[in-house]
């Protein structure tokens, strides 16, 4: 449903615009789907990993908040490396706002 409804979208974005730039949305779209894939299993690992180290109400914490921060890491690190335009563009609004 999602593929169908972004292939959709696409056209008529291309209709309406003329030319779009396919290659690099593909090549945005690969990157994420990597970072992402690559994100799910540090989180996967990291709430194993925590589950077995900790217990009691520590435990409760630590497998909630362990793994996104793990995530969040792992994201902003892979984004990083792989030169993730789309976090260029939401780091520059940030710091806009921030000022």
């Amino acid at each position: 449903s999602s593929i169908i409804s972004f292939t959709l979208l696409l056209y008529f974005l291309r209709v309406h615009l003329g030319r779009v730039d396919g290659m690099k949305i593909i090549t945005s779209f690969v990157k994420i789907l990597i970072i992402a894939g690559i994100m799910g299993l540090a989180c996967y690992g990291t709430l194993n990993y925590s589950d077995k180290i900790f217990s009691g109400s520590l435990a409760k914490i630590t497998n909630v908040f362990l793994p996104i921060l793990t995530s969040l890491m792992t994201y902003f690190a892979l984004a990083t490396l792989l030169r993730l335009e789309e976090l260029t563009f939401f780091l520059n609004i940030f710091r806009k706002k921030v000022k």
